[in-house]
């Protein structure tokens, strides 16, 4: 029968579209799918050439393929954007928006509206074009690094706050990709803060890598004004946080960074710090970033049960600032059950220091196994 033969004409060329738009254009009756493919394919082909940039002038084949693919098939979205290509701009951004309107999952339309945008310097919309990419395509990774490298203009974050607002699904992938981007890094946790909201969740949210981050690039007042946010207001006066290690540390090193291998190593509970390491095994056990005052300070350290040996154990005090005419490192043996020590740092320049507390365990004997319980310093002022 001709009406069955016609379709199974039709089924080839729907079929064979996906496969190779010219075979799907050679079968008859014609197929608009393919005819807005072959036009979308050498126009990409075209924008590639120029390095992205897209063509002001279509030529006759790829016009003609367009205008074939709309009569035969009107909602060919595609197509719809290859012939907006050869309008003056008003009518270009008007079948654009349409193409847009008629497929989000087609990039073309989408590709040039992103374009557009960065032309009117419309941040908000190029983000939201960038959102519909991220929801319909599987280049999720290639346009999230995009979106984080201009997180480095400061300009740009709050368009992000009001696109990052709405929770979108790829936001927790953009925050992983933030935290390892020194570059933009700053302004993250700007946009952080100003997303914040108290009794949120946090899910989503690379908070604890973003603050360590801050910190390994030395943006302190950053990885601090962030921590405070973030953290529960604190129930004592000791500038050292959970200096009783009553919780698990949240967001190191403003809070305790522990250290372990197979041989030594850190960690905490039940209210103390536990320290133990095999015969002649150590290292760093523990750090914070602190913040102190000018002023007098006073140190204690106390340990449950027994002292460390001897000249296994020790605190440093050390400023964690580059900073010109560094003061110098304080070293501490920790040798007794209780340590106490008055600090002079009246004079100092520097405002944040690193609280190491690293050691040793002797060659000959059992190892190295203490549990410290608290570690605090206060201001004398």
């Amino acid at each position: 029968m001709v009406l069955a033969a016609v379709s199974g004409m039709v089924t080839i060329g729907a079929v064979a579209k996906s496969l190779d738009p010219e075979i799907a254009l050679s079968i008859r009756p014609i197929n608009g799918f393919a005819s807005q493919e072959m036009s979308a394919r050498l126009t990409k082909i075209e924008i590639a050439k120029g390095r992205g940039k897209f063509p002001e002038q279509m030529d006759a084949q790829r016009h003609s393929l367009a205008i074939q693919a709309f009569m035969y098939e009107p909602a060919t979205a595609e197509a719809v954007a290859v012939m907006a290509l050869s309008q003056q701009i008003d009518r270009k951004r008007a079948l654009m928006k349409q193409a847009y309107d008629l497929s989000r999952r087609q990039k073309l339309a989408t590709a040039w509206m992103i374009a557009d945008s960065g032309q009117q310097a419309d941040a908000n919309s190029i983000l939201k074009y960038y959102d519909t990419i991220l929801r319909t395509s599987s280049a999720s990774n290639i346009v999230i690094t995009v979106m984080v490298d201009a997180l480095k203009d400061k300009e740009l974050i709050k368009p992000f706050a009001a696109m990052l607002s709405t929770k979108p699904p790829w936001e927790s992938l953009f925050w992983a990709t933030v935290a390892g981007t020194p570059e933009a890094i700053g302004n993250a946790a700007q946009l952080r803060r100003v997303l914040y909201k108290p009794g949120e969740s946090e899910d989503g949210y690379q908070d604890a890598e973003l603050i360590k981050i801050l910190t390994d690039y030395s943006q302190f007042d950053k990885a601090e004004g962030l921590y405070v946010l973030l953290s529960q207001p604190r129930t004592s006066t000791a500038l050292i946080r959970n200096s009783e290690f009553r919780a698990e540390p949240k967001y190191p090193p403003m809070d305790w960074q522990l250290f372990s291998s197979g041989e030594y190593g850190a960690t905490i509970a039940d209210g103390k710090l536990i320290i133990s390491a095999i015969p002649a095994a150590g290292g760093l056990f523990a750090r914070q970033l602190v913040k102190l005052p000018n002023g007098m300070l006073s140190l204690q350290i106390k340990f449950a049960q027994k002292a460390p040996e001897k000249n296994s154990l020790f605190l440093e005090i050390s400023c964690g600032e580059n900073i010109p005419n560094n003061p110098s490192a304080i070293k501490l043996p920790l040798d007794k059950k209780f340590v106490s020590r008055m600090i002079n740092n009246q004079a100092s320049q520097c405002m944040f220091y690193w609280i190491d507390i690293s050691g040793r365990a002797p060659e000959n004997g059992d190892g190295l196994d203490v549990l410290m319980e608290s570690v605090s310093i206060q201001s004398q002022n």
